[in-house]
C-alpha cells in the first residue's frame, strides 16, 4: 500500500514539472546594426557610441504575449570566447517590450583596437522564460582619427618679369590609427580664409577650398596641399589663416568626422630659398633658389672651375638620356633628380652653361613615357618645379647679361644685317672673345658681324670659345638625333637644346666662316655639327639651313650636293609662291627665292640660256621699283647680295646699278673689306662682259683692299689656315690672269696697265705665306713675353707629338683632327700675341723697274704662274700656265701663256718623267716646257728661274732643244729662285764650318755595304730592311778632305753618330751635307687623299741612324731615327749659307700654287737656310759622289754658288750624257 503511494505521488510531481517546463518560453537575442563595414558589425571612432538595434525573437508561443524583462549585460572581449578577463562593457536592466527593434546608444573608453561583444541578456521571469539567452557575438574595430594643421603660408614669389605667383601651401597631418582600406577615401572640405584675429567670423575672407579626396595611410600620414591665389589680396591687413573643415567623412559606410577649424599666424614668403628648403627634407633634388649673380660677385668667379662644373651636369644629363634609351625609366628619373639638384645647387655654371628648359623638357618626356597615374603625378610635381627654375634661369640670364653685355649689341646686329654699319665698338666686348660661353643672341650677333666685315680674327676667336660650350652639349646632340622614339617623346628637347640656345644658328655660323676662308676641313666638321643639331629639330624652317650647306658645298667643289641643296631651297620658295597673288611684288621676291638652283648652274657653266630667266627678273624689278606700297620691299631687294648676284650671273642691265649703290654704301660707312668683296664679282661681271677698262679699274681698286685682308688674315692665322685661305684669293688673281691673256689677244688699249698690276699681284702672292712665317719667327724669337714663350713651347711639343704620330701611323681621324686643330688654335694665339714691328710692314715688293735694276747685262728674270681661265664662268675653267719675263734690256714685261696647263700637268710631266727615268731621248719636253719662252729670252745668257705648279718638278737644264741639239743646260745659266722679287746681287760664298752626315747605321748593330735600290716609301720602310750607302761613306770622305785642305772646320756623323740629336746639337754650321735616304711617305690611314700640311711635311724627311726595328712581319719605324721635313722646319738655320740634301727625290713635295712644294725642299727654306741643293729623282750612288765632289771643289775655289753648280753639271754630262745622271739636283737659292 505505501509502495503505491509513493508511485502515485512520484508520477504526481513528474506531471507537475513537465506541464512547468511547458510554460517557459525560448528565445533569442540579435543585433542589428548601422555601423558594419565589411567583416565588422560595429566600425567606429574612439569618440564615437556603438549603435545597437537589439531584438529578442521567441522560439516557443505557449505562453500569452507578455514583456521580456531582466539584465543585459556586453563584455568586450580580445577574441569570441568569454573568459573571466573580459571587461563589461554594459550592465543593465532591460526589457524587449513586446520584442520590437530600439537603438540604443552605448558610450565607451575603448582604445583603438579590433575587439569582439559578447551580448547576453538574463531574464528575471525564469518562470516564464528561460533564464539566459544565447550569446551573440559581433566583431568591432575602434579607429581613432586627428588632423592637425602642421603648416599654412603663403608664398608671394617674383619668378620672372612677366610670371608673379602667389600660393597658398597648407601641410597637414593626418593621424589614422588602423584600417585605411576597411574606411575607404577620407573626403573633405578646407576652406582657408584670412582673418584679422584667431577666430573664425563671418567677416573673415575666403581665399581657397580644397576639395580633399584622399587615401590615407595607417599611422601618421602627411599631406600637401597648395592651389594658386589670384587677385589683389592686400594680405597686410590680415594676421591670421583661418583652416575650417566641414563635409568630412570616410567613404566606407559614410563615417562622419566632426567640423573643425584651427587658426594660423599668417605667414608670407617672398624668398625662393626658404620654400625649398622646407620642402627639401621630403624632395632633396629642390635645392634651386634665385640664380641672381651679386655685381660684387662677377669678378671673383673661376670660370674655368664653372666649366667643370657644367661638365659633370652634363654628364648627369647624358646618364638619363642613356636609361632612357634603354627603356629604363626609374633609373632615369634618378638621374633626372640628380641633375635638377647639381643644377640648382651649382647656380652660376648652370645658368652660364645650360639651356633652361633643359630639366623641365626631360620630366615632361619621362610624364609621356610613363605608365602609371602615380608616376605621371610623381612627375608632375617635379615638372612643375623646373618650369619655375627654367624661370628663375631666364630672368637672372637677362639681368646678367644686361649687366655684362650691351643691349646694343643684338639691335646693331639688327642693323649690319639691314646694310647699315657703324657700331663696330657695340661689337668689341671681352666676354665674346675670352669665355667658353655662347651668349645668346649676343655671341651670334657679334659673330655675324665680323663674317659680314671680314674681321676673320675676332670671328674665329668667338668660334673657339663657342666650340667649348658647344663640346657640352656634344653627346646629347649625338643621342637625340639617333633616336627617333626619343625625339618623338621629347617634343620640345630638341628645340631646347638647339634652337632656343642659339646652337643650330650658331654652327651655321661657323660654316658661314670657314666658307669664306677656305678653311673646309674645320668647315667639314662644322658642316657634320650642323646636320647633327638640323636632326634634332622638327626641321619647321629648312631654307636657311639648306642655303648654308649648298653655299658651303659650293665653295669646296661638292657641286652635286649644292645643286641638290639649292634645288631643295628653290622647292621650298615655290611652295609660298603659289600661295602669293601672281604678278604682285610680293610673287616677285619669292621668285627670285626661287632661282638659287638656276643662279649656281650659271656660276658652273650647266646652265647656258639666262635670256628668258633674265626677262623675268628686269619685269618684277620694273613692277616693284614701280608699286607706290613696295618701297620696302624694294629696299630689301636692292640692298641684297642675293638679288645683285642673280641680276649679275643673269646679265641683267640692272647688275651694275645694284653693284654700285651698295659699294658706294659700304665704303661711305669706312666698310672697305666688305666693299671690296663686291667689287670682286663686278669685276668678274664687267670682264665677263668685255666692259674691259671698267673691270680693270675695279680689279685695280679691289687688289688694294684685298692685299691687306690676305696681310691681315696673315697675322691671325696658322699656316694651314693661310694656305686655305690663299686658295680662295688665288681664283681673284686667276679671274684677272685670265682676263689679262683675253685683253691681250684682243689688243686691248689698256693691256700694259693691266700687265704691270698682273705682275704685282702675282710677286704679292709668290711665297707671301714664306715671307709672312719668316717674320712671324723673328717675331717670336725676339718677343720677351712668358705668354709668347709659353704658347712657342706648347706649339712645339704639339707638333712633335703629332710628328710622332704620323711616323708610326697611329693616325686616328677624329685624334688627329682634334690635335691638328689644337696646333692650329696654338699656331693662331701666339701669332697674335707676337706680331710687332716686323710683322705688321706691308708687303712692298719690287715692280718691273726695281728687279730689272737688279739684272746684269745678258740676265732675264721668268716668274711663272698657275691659273685657271674663269674670267668667263665662274667656277671652273681651263687649267693656265703663264710667264712673266723681266729683260735687263727691255723696258717691256713679257707675258706668255702655255697652251694647255692640263696637259703640261698630265701628259708633259709624265712623258718627261719617264724619259728622265728610263734615260730615253727626249724631244717633246722642251716644246711643252720651254718653247713659248724662247723667243723672248732671245740673247739671254742667265735666267733667274722662278716655277710655279708643275715646273717645280722638271729641270729646266735637261730639257733638248732639237733645232740646237743641245740641252738647255748648254745655252742658257739658270738659277732657282722662289720668286722673283728675291733676287739680289751674287755675294760670294765663303765656308768655314761645316756639318757632313753620311751612310747611317739604318738597324742598330747591322752595317750593310750593299746599295739598296729598295723605293724609300713608308709601306716600303715598313716592309723592307734599308741597306747602306756605301757610296755616301766614300762621299763624306771625300767632300771633308777637300774641306779640310781648305782650312774648313767639319764635324762627321756616320754609322750610329747620324741621329737626329747629333743634328740638332750641330746644325749651326755654314754648310749642312745630308747624304742618306730621303723619303716620302704614300697616304696613311685615316689622312684624306689631299694632303694637308702637317700630311706633307710629316710625311717626308731624312731617314738616320736606327730607324728602323725589325719586327717578324717586317720592322717598326722609330721616330728618333726620322728627321722629317716638320721637324726641319723648326730648326733655326738662318747661319746656313749652304744646305745640300745628297739624297734621292729630297726636292718632291705637294705642290701648292705660288708656294712651292711642301716637303724637305719648304721645311729647309722655312728653317731659314740660304741656298739648298735637292734632287727630283733617285740617282746613282757613283754619280752622286762625283758630282758632289765635283760641286765642292768647284765651289771652295770660285765661292761662285751659282756657277759651281752649273759648271759640275756640265761637267758629269760629259762623263753621262743622260740628264738622268747630271739633271737630278737643283739650286735654289733662297735669298
Amino acid at each position: 500500500m505505501i509502495k503505491k503511494l509513493l508511485l502515485l505521488a512520484s508520477f504526481f510531481h513528474s506531471f507537475n514539472c513537465h506541464i512547468e517546463a511547458q510554460e517557459r518560453v525560448g528565445y533569442e537575442i540579435s543585433d542589428y546594426s548601422t555601423q558594419s563595414i565589411g567583416d565588422y558589425d560595429h566600425v567606429i571612432s574612439e569618440d564615437e557610441p556603438f549603435l545597437f538595434n537589439w531584438s529578442a525573437l521567441k522560439l516557443t508561443y505557449t505562453v500569452p504575449d507578455q514583456p521580456l524583462e531582466g539584465r543585459l549585460e556586453i563584455l568586450i572581449s580580445p577574441d569570441s570566447i568569454p573568459d573571466a578577463n573580459d571587461v563589461i562593457l554594459l550592465d543593465t536592466l532591460w526589457s524587449f517590450a513586446g520584442f520590437s527593434y530600439q537603438e540604443t546608444q552605448v558610450k565607451h573608453t575603448l582604445a583603438p583596437r579590433e575587439y569582439y561583444l559578447l551580448t547576453t541578456f538574463y531574464a528575471s521571469d525564469t518562470a516564464h522564460f528561460s533564464p539566459r539567452s544565447n550569446i551573440l557575438r559581433k566583431k568591432a574595430q575602434v579607429y581613432s582619427y586627428k588632423m592637425s594643421v602642421t603648416d599654412a603660408h603663403i608664398t608671394h614669389l617674383r619668378i620672372s618679369e612677366y610670371n608673379e605667383e602667389t600660393t597658398l601651401h597648407l601641410n597637414v597631418t593626418h593621424n589614422l590609427s588602423c584600417c585605411p582600406d576597411l574606411l575607404g577615401t577620407f573626403n573633405s572640405q578646407l576652406e582657408v580664409l584670412l582673418s584679422e584675429n584667431d577666430q573664425l567670423t563671418a567677416d573673415d575672407l575666403s581665399i581657397s577650398t580644397f576639395f580633399i579626396e584622399d587615401t590615407l595611410q595607417a599611422g601618421v600620414d602627411e599631406k600637401e596641399y597648395s592651389s594658386n591665389l589670384y587677385g589683389t589680396l592686400q594680405l597686410e591687413r590680415y594676421r591670421y589663416l583661418i583652416i575650417s573643415r566641414s563635409s568630412a567623412y570616410f567613404t566606407n559606410g559614410y563615417r562622419k568626422v566632426p567640423d573643425h577649424w584651427w587658426a594660423v599666424p599668417l605667414r608670407v614668403v617672398e624668398n625662393i630659398e626658404e620654400v625649398n628648403k622646407s620642402k627639401r627634407d621630403k624632395h632633396p633634388f629642390l635645392t634651386y633658389g634665385s640664380f641672381e649673380i651679386p655685381s660684387d660677385t662677377l669678378e671673383k668667379i673661376d670660370v674655368q672651375q664653372l666649366y667643370d662644373e657644367a661638365e659633370e651636369f652634363f654628364e648627369l644629363y647624358k646618364n638619363a638620356l642613356s636609361a632612357i634609351e634603354v627603356k629604363d625609366y626609374n633609373l632615369a628619373l634618378k638621374w633626372t633628380d640628380a641633375a635638377f639638384a647639381y643644377a640648382g645647387s651649382h647656380r652660376y655654371s648652370s645658368l652660364i652653361y645650360t639651356s633652361p628648359d633643359m630639366i623641365s623638357d626631360l620630366y615632361s618626356g619621362l610624364s609621356h613615357l610613363s605608365n602609371y597615374d602615380n608616376e605621371r603625378e610623381t612627375l608632375s610635381f617635379r615638372l612643375g618645379e623646373a618650369m619655375k627654375m627654367s624661370d628663375l634661369m631666364e630672368q637672372a640670364y637677362e639681368n646678367l647679361v644686361r649687366k655684362l653685355l650691351p643691349d646694343s649689341l643684338e639691335l646693331a646686329g639688327n642693323l649690319d644685317e639691314s646694310g647699315f654699319y657703324g657700331n663696330k665698338a657695340t661689337f668689341d666686348q671681352e666676354l665674346l672673345f675670352q669665355v667658353p660661353v655662347i651668349w645668346k643672341r649676343y655671341s651670334l650677333s657679334a659673330l655675324q658681324h665680323f663674317i659680314r666685315v671680314q674681321d676673320y680674327e675676332s670671328a674665329d676667336l668667338i668660334i673657339q670659345q663657342a666650340g667649348k660650350h658647344m663640346k657640352l652639349y656634344l653627346p646629347l646632340w649625338r643621342m637625340l638625333s639617333g633616336n627617333a622614339t626619343m625625339k618623338e617623346a621629347f617634343l620640345y628637347l630638341g628645340g631646347t637644346l638647339v634652337e632656343s640656345n642659339d646652337m643650330l644658328d650658331m654652327a651655321l655660323t661657323m660654316l658661314e666662316f670657314y666658307t669664306a676662308t677656305g678653311l673646309f676641313e674645320e668647315g667639314r666638321n662644322a658642316e657634320t655639327l650642323a646636320k647633327l643639331l638640323y636632326d634634332c629639330t622638327d626641321g619647321s624652317y629648312p631654307a636657311e639651313y639648306w642655303k648654308t650647306m649648298a653655299a658651303f658645298a659650293e665653295t669646296t667643289g661638292n657641286w652635286n650636293a649644292a645643286d641638290s641643296l639649292y634645288g631643295m631651297v628653290d622647292s621650298y620658295y615655290q611652295n609660298l609662291l603659289e600661295k602669293q597673288e601672281k604678278g604682285t611684288s610680293l610673287a616677285g621676291k619669292y621668285w627670285m627665292e626661287t632661282q638659287h638652283r638656276n643662279l649656281f648652274g650659271a656660276k658652273t657653266g650647266a646652265v647656258t640660256e639666262l635670256s628668258q630667266l633674265e626677262k623675268t627678273f628686269t619685269k618684277y624689278m620694273s613692277s616693284i621699283k614701280n608699286d607706290e606700297n613696295a618701297l620696302f620691299l624694294y629696299m630689301d631687294l636692292i640692298s641684297s647680295r642675293h638679288v645683285s648676284r642673280l641680276a649679275g650671273f643673269l646679265g641683267s642691265s640692272y647688275y651694275p646699278g645694284l653693284y654700285l649703290h651698295n659699294i658706294e654704301s659700304l665704303e661711305a660707312q669706312g666698310e672697305y673689306f666688305l666693299a671690296s668683296d663686291w667689287k670682286k664679282e663686278l669685276a668678274f661681271f664687267l670682264g665677263r662682259d668685255g666692259r674691259y677698262e671698267e673691270a680693270l679699274s675695279m680689279y685695280l681698286s679691289l687688289f688694294v683692299i684685298e692685299n691687306m685682308k690676305s696681310q691681315a688674315f696673315r697675322l691671325s692665322f696658322s699656316e694651314e689656315a693661310q694656305i686655305s685661305y690663299f686658295v680662295l684669293q688665288q681664283e681673284m688673281l686667276s679671274r684677272f690672269m685670265s682676263l689679262l691673256e683675253e685683253m691681250q689677244s684682243v689688243n686691248e688699249p689698256h693691256f700694259d696697265q693691266a700687265l704691270e698690276e698682273a705682275l704685282k699681284q702675282t710677286l704679292f702672292y709668290h711665297s707671301y705665306i714664306l715671307r709672312g712665317t719668316f717674320r712671324m719667327l723673328y717675331d717670336v724669337y725676339q718677343s720677351e713675353s712668358p705668354q709668347v714663350q709659353m704658347q712657342y713651347e706648347k706649339w712645339r711639343l704639339l707638333r712633335e707629338y703629332l710628328n710622332k704620330l704620323y711616323v708610326e701611323g697611329k693616325t686616328q681621324p677624329d685624334d688627329i683632327h682634334l690635335l691638328k686643330q689644337e696646333i692650329g688654335q696654338t699656331e693662331s694665339e701666339m701669332i697674335r700675341l707676337s706680331r710687332d714691328t716686323a710683322s705688321f710692314y706691308f708687303d712692298h715688293l719690287p715692280d718691273a723697274e726695281a728687279i730689272r735694276n737688279q739684272l746684269k747685262h745678258g740676265e732675264a728674270a721668268v716668274e711663272i704662274v698657275r691659273y685657271r681661265a674663269n674670267h668667263k664662268v665662274y667656277h671652273g675653267g681651263a687649267l693656265k700656265y703663264a710667264a712673266f719675263v723681266i729683260r735687263k734690256d727691255s723696258q717691256d714685261v713679257g707675258f706668255v701663256h702655255f697652251p694647255d696647263g692640263e696637259k703640261l700637268e698630265t701628259r708633259s710631266y709624265h712623258f718627261y718623267n719617264n724619259a728622265i727615268k728610263y734615260k730615253q731621248p727626249d724631244t717633246l719636253s722642251y716644246g711643252a716646257f720651254w718653247e713659248p719662252l724662247a723667243a723672248h729670252l732671245a740673247g739671254i745668257k742667265k735666267i733667274f728661274w722662278a716655277p710655279d705648279g708643275v715646273f717645280h718638278l722638271i729641270n729646266p737644264a735637261t730639257l733638248f732643244n732639237r733645232e740646237t741639239q743641245s740641252h738647255l743646260l748648254e745655252e742658257i745659266e739658270l738659277e732657282v729662285v722662289p720668286t722673283i722679287s728675291q733676287i739680289s746681287s751674287d755675294e760670294p760664298v765663303e765656308l768655314s764650318t761645316a756639318m757632313l752626315l753620311g751612310n747611317p747605321e739604318y738597324v742598330k748593330g747591322e752595317r750593310s755595304e750593299e746599295a739598296t735600290t729598295a723605293p724609300t716609301t713608308r709601306s716600303s720602310l715598313l716592309q723592307n730592311r734599308l741597306n747602306g750607302l756605301p757610296g755616301t761613306k766614300t762621299e763624306v770622305e771625300c767632300i771633308g778632305s777637300l774641306l779640310k785642305d781648305n782650312q774648313i772646320d767639319i764635324h762627321t756623323l756616320m754609322y750610329r753618330d747620324a741621329t737626329k740629336q747629333a743634328i740638332f746639337a750641330h746644325n749651326q754650321a755654314d754648310l749642312l751635307h745630308f747624304a742618306t735616304h730621303g723619303f716620302w711617305m704614300d697616304l696613311l690611314p685615316g689622312v684624306p687623299e689631299r694632303h694637308q700640311l702637317y700630311e706633307s711635311l710629316s710625311g717626308s724627311g731624312l731617314v738616320l741612324a736606327h730607324a728602323q726595328i725589325p719586327k717578324e712581319d717586317g720592322y717598326q719605324l722609330r721616330p728618333e731615327g726620322i728627321l722629317t721635313a716638320a721637324e726641319i722646319q723648326d730648326m733655326y738655320l738662318f747661319k746656313s749659307k749652304l744646305v745640300v740634301l745628297s739624297a734621292c727625290e729630297t726636292g718632291l713635295g705637294e705642290v701648292v700654287a705660288g708656294e712651292g712644294l711642301y716637303g724637305l725642299k719648304r721645311a729647309f727654306q722655312r728653317a731659314g737656310v740660304e741656298n739648298l741643293v735637292t734632287s727630283l729623282w733617285k740617282v746613282d750612288d757613283q754619280v752622286t759622289q762625283q758630282f758632289m765632289v765635283e760641286f765642292y771643289q768647284r765651289l771652295v775655289k770660285t765661292k761662285d754658288l751659282s756657277a759651281s753648280f752649273n759648271n759640275t753639271m756640265m761637267a758629269i754630262k760629259a762623263q753621262y750624257p743622260e740628264p738622268y745622271y747630271w739633271g737630278a739636283f737643283v739650286l735654289t737659292c733662297n735669298r
